[in-house]
């Protein structure tokens, strides 16, 4: 008996894009912020060896005095690294039946295609949020005050000595403060923020935002994650849990168009996608039919490394929720 047969797959960018279309409509994009922690780099093969000058060449000091016949010489060098991709995916059968049945109440193919898509970015984001939130990231602090003691909370001067020593570090300016909900929602009651916007003279600046708090604390953005997931073993009742760590907030310079080309290492964290085997960056989307058991199978795939490039590119304050 002829079993499913993924090779004759068939790609559903229409299935991919209506699902992103519905969450964008519904705010839901906001839950899933993995592409600008860990943005993409597009690499050519599975796995490799790659050239990468270190950040040394460009920070050592260097003797510039021109002597007879010569100028001070420097000999310039690289160093190698390695990657290797692995492919990450999900699918979800479909039965004739079952799709038949439930027709007149929703759409099984669409309802199983964000299904797929809700567990590939669900994963990835937990992979980045782990990854750039844990141990790895050795520069680290507890604020002056839990940002909920809203007249003694020192947001800016917490987050300033940060990217300092980010600064100090590598000479990169951070461009990114990424909390979670709770930290995010003192925040904005902070008595020292809300003097803060005295600087700015209109109507506007009444209540914080987040490009005025990007601008008070000197950065590019600011991320508010506010995704969820499932803490619950399986087979248990679910149990809704923030992904973010409660009370962490991230201060960080991360390129936002990484490659592997360059003076490479400036930046904190990065996605290599391996653009082979039709692997694309929003996942690829497709199904297969198996004649056998009148099933559809609707899955979403990408081959993916997620890394921590330069750790010193991050700085973790602590305690910022209590």
């Amino acid at each position: 008996m002829a079993g499913p047969q993924p090779s004759s797959a068939v790609t559903r960018p229409d299935l991919r894009d209506s699902v992103y279309d519905e969450w964008d409509k519904a705010g839901e994009l906001a839950n899933y912020r993995g592409a600008m922690l860990c943005p993409i780099a597009d690499v050519p093969t599975r796995s490799g060896t790659y050239k990468k000058i270190d950040r040394e060449e460009f920070i050592k000091a260097k003797d510039t005095a021109r002597r007879t016949g010569s100028y001070p010489t420097t000999v310039f060098g690289y160093t190698e690294a390695n990657y290797n991709t692995k492919e990450r995916g999900h699918q979800v059968a479909v039965e004739d039946s079952m799709a038949a049945e439930a027709a007149q109440y929703f759409d099984a193919e669409i309802e199983a295609a964000e299904l797929a898509l809700l567990i590939v970015n669900r994963e990835f984001e937990k992979d980045c949020i782990s990854l750039i939130t844990g141990a790895g990231v050795t520069q680290t602090s507890a604020v002056t005050a839990a940002f909920s003691s809203h007249s003694t909370a020192t947001p800016i001067a917490d987050i300033r000595t940060a990217s300092e020593a980010i600064w100090k570090s590598t000479g990169r300016w951070p461009n990114m403060v990424c909390m979670g909900k709770e930290a995010y929602g003192d925040l904005r009651e902070c008595d020292e923020i809300i003097d803060k916007l005295g600087a700015f003279n209109s109507d506007d600046f009444k209540r914080p935002s987040d490009p005025l708090l990007a601008k008070i604390f000197d950065v590019a953005e600011v991320i508010v994650h506010q995704g969820l997931k499932d803490s619950a073993d399986k087979g248990q009742t679910a149990s809704l849990a923030v992904m973010w760590p409660v009370g962490t907030v991230l201060v960080g310079y991360v390129d936002p168009a990484p490659t592997l080309q360059g003076r490479h290492g400036l930046t904190l964290s990065r996605t290599l996608h391996w653009t082979g085997d039709d692997s694309e960056r929003n996942f690829r989307t497709e199904e297969y039919y198996d004649e056998a058991t009148r099933t559809r199978y609707i899955r979403a795939r990408r081959h993916e490394k997620i890394e921590l490039v330069e750790e010193l590119c991050g700085y973790r304050l602590t305690g910022a929720h209590a």
